[in-house]
């Protein structure tokens, strides 16, 4: 077993550099595919789900007629605001957020920002007072680290799985 362990919480694939240059310079326009990778020693998927769970919602989209058309998860980036990523939101004319462990439907009332290259989406949720999510700024993690994803697959809120780190890609010069 390893002294240290890098653990990551992954949505989707996250590009460190790029979120953490947004963050830096408080404009929240950034690419967040996954949630920062942290350094944690000696923490289990318990212990991190328990952490991260309550930060992390599950989103249903309907179209205008109030049928729903896609499933999605984010997380609390803070009070009122939600990271999802576009491509859940897209065609959307309704939508709202569950907290995990919670019943009570939180209506989505626009976004903040969007991203279309990088798939993302800042969500404005004025009634989810849920606890944002702690970022950290470490380094990137490497291939072959230990990582969890936390969300809602296919409507199944509160899933936490285990994986590894299976490659890193650049995407800055994505168009």
């Amino acid at each position: 077993s390893d002294i240290k362990k890098k653990f990551s919480i992954i949505f989707l694939l996250l590009i460190k550099s790029y979120v953490m240059k947004k963050l830096m310079t408080k404009k929240y326009l950034f690419v967040i595919l996954t949630i920062m990778p942290f350094l944690t020693f000696s923490q289990s998927a318990k212990e991190i789900a328990k952490n991260c769970l309550p930060s992390t919602v599950y989103l249903l989209m309907e179209d205008k007629t109030k049928q729903p058309i896609s499933l999605g998860s984010g997380f609390v980036l803070e009070k009122g605001k939600v990271v999802t990523n576009l491509h859940v939101i897209e065609g959307a004319k309704y939508g709202y957020v569950l907290e995990n462990g919670s019943s009570k439907k939180h209506s989505i009332k626009g976004y903040f920002q969007i991203d279309k290259i990088n798939d993302l989406a800042i969500l404005s949720v004025p009634t989810l007072t849920a606890q944002p999510l702690a970022i950290s700024n470490i380094e990137k993690p490497e291939i072959g680290e230990k990582i969890y994803a936390i969300g809602s697959p296919k409507g199944l809120s509160g899933t936490i799985s285990e994986g590894i780190v299976s490659g890193i890609r650049s995407l800055e010069n994505k168009s």
